[in-house]
């Protein structure tokens, strides 16, 4: 729980790292030495070392890193084992860097487009439970003096205030459990996962760039995957799994037994009906061609890119919206406050 972090940028040093180290004829233990050595987060280190330790007790790289899998998702172990047997494992690592370095750039732009929207969202919560808490309860004093009917909505926001002053801690560990129980189903429930994961892809707005990036991720690791020389079967496996969304590992498990069977990829991909017309269409043009894995990366560049179209579009549209949304409560609430006041002269 409380072991240092391997981040994705470290992951993609320490493979550029091997494959310079491998490129220039270092044996693949004094490598990892090496790169073990240079390495200062404590957790890398030791992963290095187990490595190591594996190798030396007659694994190969690729039976060592799977033994990991919470570090070496099923793309880099199928990468390091095509480089293995066909000699090119520096190219490989190259490539795992490469498919690191944009992952992480994908994934920041994603988390870029909720930061703002989250932390705007957050300020007007808390802003609203302070004056809940410590200024309606001073005009809740004050308004008692008056000696007439308050306003409606001020007597709403007393009664909102006064609940939050006796269970507020209440409402608080209760949504705190609620939010626990929700994520260990989600852990323990494939239906649940799925369930969610196809409720996130129906979202207004977010769920077409959540599908882009999906789509962005899943070509992606299917051109490397498969132009390394790795199985379309096992290329496909890989691919499902960095999608991160149950609906569509789902989806790609099925296209994987249609493979297996005889069927081409795209008709396979048409069968779940969840992939793009456009996107279907590449694939057929590359398996006629034999080109697959150039088509694939084009459709990721292109999604990739509306994936950061969207993103920026969102950006723009969601700002204003947040303003709004944050002067209608905190400005409701002050007008709440300020309403008997107005009507003083009516209430004497």
């Amino acid at each position: 729980m409380f072991k240092q972090r391997i981040t994705s940028k470290e992951m993609a040093i320490f493979m550029r790292q091997m494959a310079t180290l491998i490129s220039a004829s270092v044996p693949i233990l004094q490598s990892l030495s090496i790169v073990g050595t240079s390495s200062k987060n404590h957790t890398l280190f030791d992963l290095i070392q187990k490595l190591k330790t594996s190798i030396e007790n007659g694994y190969t790289l690729s039976e060592s890193i799977a033994l990991y899998p919470r570090y070496f998702n099923p793309l880099c172990c199928g990468l390091v084992s095509a480089g293995e047997l066909s000699g090119t494992l520096e190219e490989m690592f190259q490539k795992i860097a490469e498919y690191q370095e944009k992952s992480e750039t994908l994934k920041q732009s994603i988390q870029k487009a909720f930061f703002y929207p989250i932390i705007v969202t957050f300020i007007a919560i808390s802003v609203s439970i302070i004056l809940l808490l410590y200024v309606v309860p001073q005009f809740e004093m004050l308004f008692k003096n008056f000696g007439a009917d308050l306003p409606f909505f001020t007597q709403w926001v007393i009664h909102l205030s006064n609940l939050f002053k006796k269970q507020g801690w209440i409402m608080c560990i209760g949504l705190f459990l609620i939010i626990g129980l929700i994520r260990y189903i989600h852990r323990t429930s494939i239906h649940f996962q799925e369930k969610v994961d196809q409720w996130i892809l129906y979202l207004p707005i977010f769920g077409t760039i959540f599908e882009k990036a999906i789509i962005t991720r899943f070509s992606s690791t299917l051109a490397i995957t498969f132009g390394a020389g790795v199985p379309l079967i096992d290329a496909l496996e890989a691919s499902a799994q960095v999608t991160h969304n149950a609906v569509y590992i789902k989806a790609i498990q099925k296209v994987k037994a249609h493979v297996s069977q005889g069927t081409t990829l795209k008709t396979a991909l048409e069968d779940v009906q969840l992939f793009p017309n456009m996107v279907i269409q590449m694939i057929a043009v590359g398996e006629q061609s034999g080109s697959l894995d150039i088509l694939l990366a084009k459709v990721s560049r292109i999604y990739e890119e509306e994936v950061n179209f969207s993103i920026n579009a969102l950006s723009r549209l969601v700002e204003p919206i947040i303003m709004v949304i944050l002067g209608l409560i905190v400005g409701g609430l002050i007008i709440a406050l300020y309403l008997p006041i107005f009507s003083m002269g009516q209430i004497v």
